[in-house]
C-alpha cells in the first residue's frame, strides 16, 4: 500500500493537483482517485504495480501450487504457473 501512496503522491505533483487530491485522498475511494488521473498516468501506475507484483507472484508461485476442487461437479483444477505472465504479454 505504501508503494501505491508513493506513486499517487508522484502523480499528484505531475498533474499539479496536489492540494485537491490531498484534501480528497482521505475521503475518496482509491478507484475514484485513480480514475481522476490522466490516462497516461493511469497506465504508468499500472505498469509500475505490475513490475512490483509480478516478482511477488513468481516467488509465491515457485514455492506453492494453486489448485482447487470445483464444488459443483467435483473436478480438480490446477492454475498454470505462468498464467499472469501470459496474460500480461
Amino acid at each position: 500500500m505504501s508503494v501505491i501512496i508513493y506513486k499517487v503522491n508522484y502523480l499528484k505533483s505531475q498533474q499539479t493537483i496536489q492540494n485537491q487530491v490531498a484534501t480528497h485522498l482521505k475521503k475518496m475511494p482509491l478507484s475514484e482517485l485513480i480514475d481522476s488521473f490522466k490516462k497516461k498516468n493511469q497506465i504508468e501506475l499500472a505498469i509500475e504495480l505490475i513490475e512490483i507484483g509480478l516478482p511477488i507472484w513468481e516467488n509465491y508461485n515457485s514455492e506453492n501450487r494453486i489448485e482447487y476442487t470445483d464444488s459443483v461437479v467435483g473436478m480438480y483444477h490446477k492454475i498454470n504457473n505462468n498464467l499472469i505472465e501470459k496474460s500480461i504479454k
